[in-house]
C-alpha cells in the first residue's frame, strides 16, 4: 500500500511539475518572442495572431500555402526568436518548429490552442482590456475594425451563437473597459453581451459599416491617407494600423463611399492588389484624390537568377460571390412590354438595379431603369419588366448595364451586355392571392399559402420584404417556383431562423407573389400585408 501511495505521489509530482513547466514556457515564449507566426489555414487564426503581435508590440506573418515556410523563413533575421501560433486541426506545416531549427533559427517556440482567438486573447497584457467584438462568418468586418484596434489597443473577438458562453467567460475574467459591437452578429450574441454596455456599428451593409469605422479612427488620428481595399484578403500593411482602411468594390464604387470621401478631407488612397484599379482610378478620375498602388515586394529566394520582385503575401478570406447573369432581353407586342430575365449564379441573394438602352437599326434610341433594387435569391430567375413601350417594326439591340451586390446599398459589381432584343406576343392571365402567413419556429421556415384565382395553370414565387432578423431588416425569399393548378392552394416554403424577439419584430409581414404562365418569366406580382 505504502508503496503504491508513494508512486502515486511521484506521479503527481511530475504532473505538476509538467504543469509548471508548460506555464513558464508558454509565458516565456509569447514575452520573448520578437516575431509572431501563424501555422495555420483558418483565417480567424491567421487574423488573431496578427492582431495579437501588433497589440503586445511585435512584428507578425502567415504561412499563405503548404510551400510558404521555407520562404517567409528566408526573409526573417536567424536570430529573431520566432513564436509559432500553430492550428492543431489546420496547420499548413507540420513540425514548423523543427523546420525553424534546422533553418538556423534560435530558440524558436510553438504554442497551439483549440481556439486561438480566445487562446492568445488571454495571454494579452492586463492593461489590454478593450475589445471589438464581430461575427466570423464573413471577413468583411474583420479588415474594417483592424486598424482602428491597432489604434485603440483593442483586441478583435469572433462570437457567435455557438461559442458565446466562451467569449462571455472571456471577456469577464478581463473587466473590459469597453466593448465595441460592429456589423451584424446573432441575436445570442447581442443579448449576452447587453450587460456590457457595448457601443453598436450595424448600419445594414459592410461598406456603411466600413465608413463608420474610418471615421472613429480619424476622429482620433485624423489621417489623410487611407488604404484601398476590398476587404477580402489578409496583408501586413492592412494589419498594422498605420491608417484607416476604406473599402471600395471589386468594380464599383459604393454611392456612400464616394459621398463619404467627397466630404472628407482625405487626399491620398494606397490600393493593395492590382485587382482594384478600375476602382481605384474611378475615385481618383471623379474625386480628385491621388493613388498609389502596392502590388508587389521585393523577391525573397536568392537561388532565382532573376527574381527582383513578388507577389504580396496575401491571406484570402470567406467571401460572399456575388454573381449576375441575363438569361435573355424580349420585347413582348401583346403587352407592349420590355422584358429582362436575369438568373443570380452566385452563393447569395443579390440586389439589382439596371438601365437597359434600346437602339434600333434606324437610329430610334430608347432608355429605361429601375429607380430602387430589385431582389433575386441564390438560384432564381427574375424577370424585370418595363411597361408602356412601343417600338416600330425593326431590329433592337439592348445595351445592358446593371449593378448589382449583396444588399440595397452595396451595389458594387457591374453587369454589361449587348445583345440583340428578342421578340414575343404572350398574354398572361394567371391570377393568384395570398391567404395567408404562419412561421413554424421548430423548422425554421415561413409557410406562404396562396391559392390560383384564375383560369389558367400559374407558377408561383415569392419573397417576404422587409422582415426583421437580428435586428436588420432584410428580403428573403423561397427556393426554386412551384407550380399551381386552377382553383388550387399551396404553403410556399422560405426559411429562415427567426427567435423569440424576431417574431415580436414581424407581427405584419409584407410579401410578394411572383407569379405567371411561363415558369421562365413571372411577370405579374401580388403584394400583400399579412399577419
Amino acid at each position: 500500500m505504502g508503496v503504491k501511495v508513494n508512486s502515486m505521489r511521484v506521479k503527481l509530482f511530475v504532473l505538476l511539475a509538467l504543469i509548471l513547466a508548460l506555464t513558464t514556457n508558454l509565458a516565456f515564449a509569447q514575452e520573448d518572442a520578437g516575431y509572431i507566426l501563424s501555422n495555420s489555414d483558418n483565417w480567424q487564426d491567421v487574423y488573431s495572431s496578427s492582431i495579437y503581435g501588433t497589440l503586445v508590440g511585435k512584428g507578425s506573418g502567415f504561412l499563405a500555402s503548404e510551400k510558404h515556410a521555407p520562404l517567409i523563413l528566408n526573409n526573417l533575421n536567424k536570430q529573431t526568436k520566432i513564436l509559432i501560433v500553430t492550428s492543431p486541426e489546420n496547420k499548413y506545416t507540420v513540425g514548423f518548429e523543427r523546420l525553424a531549427i534546422d533553418a538556423g533559427f534560435v530558440e524558436p517556440s510553438e504554442l497551439s490552442f483549440d481556439n486561438i482567438n480566445i487562446g492568445l486573447g488571454e495571454l494579452l497584457p492586463a492593461e489590454i482590456n478593450q475589445f471589438i467584438v464581430i461575427d466570423g462568418t464573413l471577413g468583411y468586418d474583420a479588415i474594417s475594425v483592424a486598424p482602428y484596434a491597432i489604434l485603440t489597443k483593442s483586441y478583435v473577438i469572433f462570437a457567435d451563437s455557438g461559442n458565446i458562453g466562451e467569449v462571455d467567460a472571456y471577456l469577464s475574467s478581463r473587466n473590459p473597459s469597453k466593448i465595441l459591437i460592429v456589423g451584424q452578429v446573432d441575436n445570442s450574441v447581442r443579448t449576452t453581451l447587453e450587460k456590457y454596455n457595448p457601443e453598436k456599428i450595424n448600419e445594414g451593409d459592410r461598406f456603411s459599416n466600413n465608413i463608420e469605422v474610418v471615421k472613429k479612427y480619424r476622429q482620433i488620428k485624423p489621417e489623410k491617407q487611407v488604404i484601398l481595399t476590398n476587404g477580402e484578403f489578409i496583408e501586413s500593411e492592412i494589419m498594422s494600423g498605420v491608417e484607416p482602411v476604406l473599402f471600395i468594390g471589386k468594380q464599383q464604387v459604393p454611392e456612400q463611399t464616394k459621398e463619404y470621401i467627397q466630404n472628407s478631407d482625405i487626399e491620398v488612397g494606397v490600393l493593395i492588389g492590382n485587382e482594384l484599379i478600375g476602382p481605384a482610378t474611378n475615385i481618383r478620375r471623379e474625386l480628385g484624390i491621388s493613388t498609389f498602388v502596392k502590388f508587389a515586394r521585393g523577391a525573397r529566394d536568392s537561388s532565382a537568377s532573376i527574381a527582383n520582385v513578388e507577389g504580396l503575401d496575401l491571406f484570402f478570406l470567406p467571401i460572399a460571390e456575388t454573381n449576375l447573369a441575363i438569361e435573355s432581353a424580349s420585347y413582348n407586342k401583346a403587352t407592349k412590354q420590355l422584358e429582362v430575365t436575369y438568373r443570380n449564379t452566385g452563393n447569395v441573394p443579390v440586389y439589382l438595379r439596371g438601365t437597359v438602352t434600346l437602339n434600333g437599326n434606324s437610329g430610334d434610341e430608347q432608355r429605361f431603369g429601375e429607380v430602387e433594387p430589385i431582389f433575386v435569391h441564390v438560384g432564381d430567375l427574375k424577370t424585370v419588366t418595363y411597361v408602356g413601350i412601343s417600338l416600330i417594326d425593326q431590329t433592337y439591340t439592348a445595351e445592358i448595364y446593371t449593378l448589382f451586390g449583396e444588399t440595397q446599398t452595396s451595389l458594387d459589381k457591374a453587369l454589361e451586355a449587348s445583345l440583340v432584343l428578342g421578340q414575343i406576343d404572350v398574354l398572361d392571365n394567371c391570377e393568384v392571392d395570398a391567404t395567408g402567413l404562419k412561421y413554424y419556429r421548430s423548422r425554421e421556415i415561413f409557410q406562404l399559402s396562396v391559392k390560383n384565382i384564375g383560369k389558367v395553370y400559374c407558377f408561383v414565387d415569392a419573397e417576404l420584404m422587409s422582415i426583421v432578423i437580428n435586428g436588420e431588416k432584410q428580403t428573403i425569399g423561397m427556393e426554386g417556383v412551384e407550380g399551381l393548378d386552377v382553383g388550387d392552394s399551396k404553403k410556399l416554403k422560405i426559411k429562415a431562423n427567426l427567435d423569440a424577439s424576431d417574431i415580436e419584430d414581424n407581427e405584419i409581414v409584407n410579401a410578394k407573389v411572383l407569379y405567371g404562365q411561363r415558369e421562365n418569366a413571372l411577370t405579374k406580382q401580388l403584394i400583400k400585408s399579412l399577419e
